[in-house]
């Protein structure tokens, strides 16, 4: 897997980029792996309200329908278990199998 040389925020369906935010910093080696998106303040209050809502539909929706969404996303995260771990590795500079142990 290819690590971004930018690292976007994801705001109402799309990836946005701004930059002069942080640098994403190889620890094994102390390079410059990524660009990290910077988050415009106004930004900041639209995502509350985002997350507002959201846990109001959320917690309106019965719990069969919600065990169906939690399911469906373990499957996700388990059909990319490698992909996701090796994000770990690079990020952290862990072992495989210590990044593998974290999903």
């Amino acid at each position: 897997m290819d690590y971004p040389t930018e690292i976007p925020g994801w705001l109402n369906d799309s990836e946005t980029f701004y930059s002069g935010g942080p640098d994403k910093i190889r620890p094994s080696d102390g390079r410059v792996m990524a660009q990290i998106s910077h988050t415009p303040l106004h930004y900041v209050q639209v995502v509350v309200n985002l997350a507002k809502r959201t846990f109001e539909s959320w917690s309106q929706t019965n719990v069969v329908d919600r065990a169906k969404t939690i399911r469906l996303a373990t499957q996700l995260i388990k059909s990319k278990t490698t992909d996701i771990a090796s994000i770990i590795y690079t990020e952290t500079g862990k072992s495989m199998k210590d990044a593998l142990a974290e999903i």
